[in-house]
């Protein structure tokens, strides 16, 4: 299947629920209903209760409460995903902000959604985001196109070389998807998720 950008809306609220338990976040993507809640048995568990009194302990994954949304889509960026930041910041994982918040968040804990944590985009920075996308040209930004140094880069995934006509179309229609998600989010005061899956 491939690498694939999700990003998701999650207040900022619920961000820091998430941040304080981590292990609920397969709850909040998926609906998973194993929150990795497990005793740690004989190989941890007694030292973890002998630990007990001196560490504040995380609330369990299935007693966090979530907030209610207008909405429960999700954008996916399918395998534009690392096109469109390229398009957006020049560079393969850097750039500066606001798109580098799509790629460069704070992670909720270390707890792998697919490929690595989901991080955490705050309503403030997605409001800013969505600001920076409404500014851009579409036509502008699908001009930065530049197979060669997507291909030096090791943008993914490796298709470069392809149709120029066919990929941009592709990488615009990314673009527009990703403007209009973050509008949705910002226009409802939210932030939002970003992981790959």
């Amino acid at each position: 299947m491939g690498m694939v950008l999700v990003l998701k809306r999650a207040s900022d609220e619920d961000q820091a629920r998430l941040h304080a338990c981590p292990k609920a976040i397969h709850r909040f993507v998926s609906d998973d209903e194993d929150d990795g809640d497990a005793d740690l048995g004989d190989a941890g568990g007694w030292l973890a209760r002998l630990l007990q009194p001196f560490k504040k302990p995380e609330p369990k994954a299935s007693d966090v409460v979530f907030d209610s949304y207008a909405f429960d889509d999700e954008f996916d960026a399918d395998k534009a995903w690392h096109g469109l930041y390229f398009l957006l910041t020049g560079t393969a994982y850097e750039g500066a902000a606001p798109p580098r918040y799509l790629l460069n968040a704070p992670p909720i804990g270390k707890e792998d959604v697919g490929y690595g944590p989901a991080m955490s985009i705050s309503a403030n920075q997605t409001a800013e985001l969505s600001r920076h996308l409404n500014g851009l040209d579409r036509g502008a930004v699908l001009a930065r196109f530049d197979a060669k140094r997507m291909t030096e880069l090791d943008i993914y995934p490796d298709i470069w070389e392809e149709s120029e006509i066919e990929l941009k179309d592709y990488l615009g229609g990314g673009f527009d998807g990703l403007k209009a998600y973050c509008q949705k989010c910002a226009d409802h005061g939210l932030g939002m998720l970003s992981y790959i899956i």
